[in-house]
């Protein structure tokens, strides 16, 4: 089995403001993975593209992240308060929180 990052892309999680008016949104970086399978030398059973989650950004007031320049954009999509709050849980958990 084979595997080769194709690319990365990122997107914009908006999620409305705390009671506090403090902002809550977050970039999300995904890894796309290619997977070609082989079953006997070089005839190919078939590829699949796997994708995870590489980096969580807490956009606070700094804006976007110098490290995503350069990288595709998704479109962004709106979350609830909750939501938010369960991706930065995670995103600790993981270890990729930035």
């Amino acid at each position: 089995m084979n595997a080769a990052i194709v690319s990365y892309v990122y997107q914009h999680l908006r999620a409305t403001n705390d009671p506090n008016g403090n902002p809550q949104r977050l970039f999300v970086v995904y890894g796309f993975a290619e997977w070609t399978t082989y079953n006997e030398p070089g005839l190919s059973d078939g590829r699949r593209i796997d994708v995870s989650t590489v980096a969580v950004y807490d956009e606070g007031y700094r804006g976007r992240p110098e490290a995503l320049r350069g990288l595709p954009e998704l479109p962004c999509v709106d979350i609830s308060r909750s939501d938010y709050h369960q991706r930065i849980r995670n995103a600790r958990d993981a270890g990729i929180l930035s």
